[in-house]
């Protein structure tokens, strides 16, 4: 089990639960394999390593197979903050679209997720995946309707 194959399958399953609104966050092992390029074996131990530090859960098919994985909200949150502490931008351009909707909770403390789009002339769907990264990153708080759609955006409590 390589360090690198780790960081590569926690990544990938990081970005499926940032982008949840737009494809389910739950990844099947064959697909995760693909996406890291490496043999479902080789995978299946780092998957498990990870559940082990309750980075990810694996669901499990009949006959204890692994059949699908997703990242945990602690292990979302230690991702983003490790990208952060290692000066990477856990998605592109977020460190400037942060400081843009840091300044706008500075101005007006609540905000839907459709007026700042509006107001940060962003698609929703980027910025859904923005507002995922700050928040688990600790910097500002979401409400949410079932299945995780973020309907508005506060500072942080």
């Amino acid at each position: 089990m390589t360090m690198e194959l780790e960081q590569e399958a926690w990544r990938a399953l990081a970005l499926a639960r940032v982008f949840m609104h737009d494809a389910p966050p739950l990844v099947e092992v064959d697909d995760l394999a693909a996406m890291v390029d490496c043999p479902r074996a080789d995978l299946e131990p780092v998957l498990a390593h990870l559940e082990e530090q309750r980075l990810v859960l694996i669901q499990l098919r009949p006959g204890r197979v692994m059949g699908s994985a997703f990242v945990t909200q602690d292990g979302l949150s230690r991702w983003v903050q490790q990208q952060l502490a290692a000066a990477q931008e856990p998605l592109p351009g977020f460190r400037a679209l942060a400081a843009r909707i840091e300044r706008c909770l500075q101005r007006t403390p609540f905000w839907s997720t459709e007026v700042l789009a509006a107001e940060l002339n962003v698609a929703v769907s980027p910025l859904t995946a923005q507002l995922r990264v700050m928040e688990a990153a600790g910097t500002l708080k979401t409400n949410k309707q079932g299945g995780g759609v973020i309907l508005s955006v506060t500072p942080p409590a």
